[in-house]
């Protein structure tokens, strides 16, 4: 059984039966014969408000810097890494344990702090031009729903620039 420990979705976080969520459409999910294909939305059991494990232990008794553990339900049927950014999951845990992780090396240790529903993986749309017209490196220019966005205070929290533009001549 799949029990979230950490709870970094304060409760939010559900996956799909269905093609919304490649947890469903590769089977992972481990939705009933009935329900699979459709979108269908399940969590997993996590702790009471305010009971979530996520430890910090002071290294030293003159170093302001932590230890941290955490230990987020990814995917549903477990995952031992984290992945790319998710934006399509009703709570991107991916991202925002990139954040989280990011922030707390980027601070030696001492940023531990979880602010509440900051799974965005970028404080902007990045966009470029090269010679004055629009250029999408890769082909395609990437749009919000290729990512999400976070709002203002969620890119204070994690330390996010932006707006990101390129311009190349």
């Amino acid at each position: 059984m799949i029990f979230d420990i950490d709870d970094v979705s304060d409760g939010t976080a559900t996956w799909s039966c269905g093609p919304s969520d490649w947890s469903g459409v590769n089977g992972e999910s481990g939705c009933p014969e009935a329900l699979i294909g459709q979108e269908v939305f399940f969590g997993v059991p996590h702790p009471p408000v305010g009971e979530a494990l996520r430890h910090d232990r002071r290294r030293a008794p003159d170093d302001d810097a932590v230890d941290a553990l955490r230990v987020p339900v990814l995917r549903p049927a477990g995952q031992h890494g984290i992945y790319n950014a998710q934006p399509f999951r009703t709570f991107d845990a991916d991202a925002f344990m990139v954040n989280f992780t990011t922030r707390y090396l980027g601070t030696a240790g001492r940023r531990t702090d979880h602010p509440q529903g900051c799974d965005c993986s970028s404080a902007d749309v990045p966009a470029g031009t090269l010679r004055g017209r629009p250029h999408a490196p890769l082909g395609t220019a990437c749009t919000a729903d290729d990512l999400r966005v976070c709002s203002p205070a969620c890119a204070a929290a994690w330390g996010l620039p932006g707006p990101v533009r390129a311009t190349c001549e």
